[in-house]
């Protein structure tokens, strides 16, 4: 599970910074104060894991994230000659993953890769930079024994061999190569060491549901169905449908199940239209599931098509597995932004961490309320609010709910917001009655 994420040089993160994560993760606050920019440092490090060739350490311009040159994502206030990216990833029971990117001729080279001890936040940790050669005996190769279980293990195994260790560059990462000295070259064994696969199975095995999930089609590309979904998972969502009603799964009764909840079109079933498309047809009265009654997902409000990538998500997720979706509000109508939290807590249960960016305070006031009664235990819920200062920085203030629910000082844009659009509507009324009163006592 993710843990905490630390930003710096990216965008508006100007200075070095970090964020809480929980069960469940709510990023939110203004327009264009940093709640994207957050999560893209890490969806440019899926793309790139999950490129078909290598792109070098960052894949900029990819299917989770589109960026086309680095000066596009480096700070603008920075000191002079400061060109470099550093991003920080703490998952549960793993050491603390960073890695420093620095500006190259053709997008970003991967300068540093660092690992320490979550327990020890003042230690610095292991540095290892591309292309150093390390003995069994370096400090370097010592401290990662104490975090790494496979370099320890080799390094007992070949201790009498006498290895020599190289740090080699793979996609984003920085691992080892081991060479062991003596004997014949056609049997030295051939040993790469991923230290960091414990960040890179993360980030490969993450959800991705982006804020622009397209129009509904009347049929979508047919696309494997496993445990990770490299891209954006959209792309992915008929098939899974059909999947889950070839084998009868549960989780396709479980799907309408959560329609009919958030007030939506249940009655969800799947088509194959020749080997290389599937159309998806949903029932055509909102909390109707007949079989003869239904149409093409197309034909239904936009709702549907924009909420279901989510709600397939949260059931087609293993326990611990990460889902991020932006926006899931997307053409719900409010009672539905209500309900959905509920389907939300769903999943939580199940074990799924969900991170979702929003601006829907009705989304989170079901949240809370859920806390209030028990059904989401409140240190499960990180509420990360992001503004900007006068120069432009972004800040974030991470709280977790109390137990009613509450958040203490509750940001400001939501409810003074509300509250004054309610009070301007209301003096624009009693202006009306007090005019229409003087011209009857006229």
């Amino acid at each position: 599970m993710l843990q905490v994420v630390g930003l710096h040089g990216f965008k508006s993160f100007y200075g070095t910074k970090s964020v809480s994560f929980g069960s469940l993760t709510i990023l939110a606050g203004a327009n264009s104060s940093g709640k994207s920019s957050l999560m893209q440092p890490l969806l440019l490090m899926k793309q790139t894991l999950e490129c078909p060739f290598d792109p070098g350490p960052l894949l900029l311009e990819g299917p989770n994230v589109r960026i086309t040159s680095a000066d596009q994502v480096l700070a603008r206030q920075r000191t002079a000659g400061e060109d470099r990216v550093g991003v920080v990833v703490g998952l549960r029971g793993a050491p603390m993953y960073s890695a420093l990117f620095k500006k190259a001729p053709r997008g970003f080279a991967l300068f540093e890769q660092t690992l320490g001890n979550p327990r020890r936040p003042n230690d610095k940790g292991v540095a290892l930079k591309e292309g150093v050669s390390l003995s069994v005996k370096s400090d370097e190769i010592q401290a990662l024994s104490k975090l790494n279980n496979m370099v320890r293990a080799w390094s007992q195994i070949s201790r009498t061999k006498k290895p020599t260790f190289g740090t080699v560059r793979d996609r984003c990462f920085i691992g080892l190569s081991v060479d062991i000295e003596g004997g014949d070259a056609s049997n030295k064994p051939n040993v790469d060491i991923d230290i960091a696969s414990f960040v890179a199975e993360a980030l490969k095995s993450l959800i991705h549901i982006p804020g622009l999930r397209g129009n509904p089609e009347r049929t979508y590309k047919t696309t494997a169905v496993g445990s990770s979904f490299p891209g954006t998972f959209d792309n992915y969502v008929a098939s899974v449908i059909q999947s889950w009603q070839a084998k009868g799964a549960v989780e396709l009764r479980q799907l309408n199940q959560n329609l009919a909840q958030v007030g939506l079109n249940p009655g969800v079933s799947a088509t194959e239209e020749l080997d290389t498309r599937v159309a998806i047809e949903v029932s055509r009265v909102a909390g109707v599931s007949a079989i003869d009654d239904r149409v093409s997902i197309a034909d239904v409000g936009l709702g549907v098509s924009q909420v279901l990538p989510f709600l397939v998500a949260l059931l087609v997720a293993r326990p611990g597995q990460i889902v991020y979706v932006e926006q899931p509000e997307l053409h719900l109508h409010p009672a539905s932004q209500y309900r959905l939290a509920e389907v939300i807590q769903h999943a939580i249960v199940r074990g799924v961490q969900v991170i979702m960016e929003t601006h829907s305070a009705i989304l989170i006031r079901g949240v809370q309320t859920l806390v209030a009664q028990g059904r989401i235990e409140s240190d499960q819920v990180v509420l990360n609010w992001f503004s900007r200062n006068e120069g432009g920085a972004t800040r974030v203030d991470s709280k977790t709910l109390d137990k009613d629910g509450s958040v203490g000082s509750w940001p400001a844009d939501f409810d003074e917001v509300s509250l004054a659009a309610d009070t301007a509507y209301l003096d624009a009324v009693a202006e009306v009655h007090g005019q229409s009163l003087s011209e009857e006592q006229l």
